[in-house]
């Protein structure tokens, strides 16, 4: 019957969403109750890869990636912390994208001696007068369907973690997260 299809494919959907929901949940749980596991890190090699195993989870989505990587050579960091924040924001901003061209540049660049990484996309963006809740836990900026509201968080706790911060640049137009981290001796 088509009604029992129907309700069984929204049941699956429904399992679905809560399922995405709780992975972020203990995403969110252990990258708290992480301590940082300082080493020294190829940084060109971590975003590359990072966003190759994006763009490959975007394939045929009609999303253009862009990387402009300034800061090379190693740095001192949490591997898993690094990840975490590209891999969320990229996320982030797939989840919000625009229907056509839609665009998101990861940058790296050495500044005031730390490392600032911004991810620049032009999707959806955020409404202003929302630009405060952007870090809430939940937030989504977008009433379109998908995503939990926790990609943005989890990138925040990250660079907490690893004694940055992150602020929002521009809400509207193109959406730029800035996260900034302090270079970490011994």
């Amino acid at each position: 019957c088509i009604r029992d299809r129907e309700y069984f494919e929204a049941m699956h959907k429904v399992s679905t969403n809560v399922n995405t929901v709780l992975t972020r949940l203990i995403e969110v749980h252990e990258t708290y109750q992480r301590k940082p596991a300082l080493e020294m890190l190829d940084l060109t090699m971590e975003v590359v890869e990072t966003v190759e195993k994006l763009e490959k989870y975007a394939e045929g989505q009609g999303i253009e990636f862009e990387t402009v990587l300034g800061a090379e050579g190693p740095w001192k960091s949490d591997k898993h912390l690094l990840n975490l924040i590209i891999e969320n924001m990229v996320r982030n901003a797939m989840l919000y994208k625009i229907r056509v061209g839609a665009r998101v540049t990861i940058k790296t660049e050495y500044r005031n001696e730390g490392l600032v990484i911004t991810v620049e996309d032009n999707g959806y963006g955020i409404q202003p007068g929302d630009e405060p809740k952007a870090f809430n836990i939940f937030f989504k900026g977008s009433p379109m369907p998908g995503g939990t509201g926790l990609e943005i968080y989890i990138s925040k706790i990250a660079v907490e973690k690893l004694g940055g911060h992150v602020k929002l640049l521009r809400p509207k137009k193109n959406t730029i997260f800035e996260f900034t981290m302090p270079m970490v001796e011994n």
